[in-house]
């Protein structure tokens, strides 16, 4: 009797006309993260006045790159001389190649990239205004510091 009410229910509904309609939301996400990591992190200038390394950028958003300077230059360690530079990074598969003096990174410099770098080799290069003349030692930290531009209100 159970079997035989069923069937005449599943006969009667497409009969009346009525129709259900069911919404299912889906929805998705993922952790915005960013990995990056240098093939040097300490660099020597050679006799003309250029260094380079890599970076190694691997992010699954669109990114925001940071650059600070400490010192704006090559600081003469025994005196108070500072010997400008300016610095490249070449990003392959974007549109912008960042050139800075480093005079100008004092100030933190930022930059928002739209395109997403999964596991891309960005080209780091260092090259002196002109050449050092004074012996001694010269240093400058320059940071790079690269975040998920979602973190910051991006995409």
């Amino acid at each position: 009797m159970m079997k035989a009410m069923l069937f005449s229910l599943a006969c009667y509904i497409p009969m009346s006309g009525a129709s259900d309609e069911v919404n299912i939301r889906l929805a998705g996400k993922i952790t915005p993260r960013c990995e990056f990591s240098t093939a040097a992190e300490s660099l020597l200038f050679d006799a003309t006045g250029f260094a380079n390394t890599e970076l190694t950028i691997n992010c699954n958003a669109p990114i925001k790159i940071a650059l600070l300077s400490k010192n704006g230059g090559l600081r003469h360690q025994q005196s108070n001389l500072i010997e400008a530079y300016f610095f490249t990074m070449k990003l392959p598969g974007s549109d912008m190649d960042i050139t800075e003096q480093a005079k100008d990174l004092m100030l933190e410099k930022s930059y928002v990239i739209d395109e997403i770098f999964f596991d891309t080799t960005a080209q780091l290069e260092f090259q002196l205004e002109k050449p050092l003349l004074f012996a001694g030692e010269y240093n400058d930290v320059l940071r790079i510091e690269v975040t998920p531009s979602a973190l910051i209100g991006g995409i």
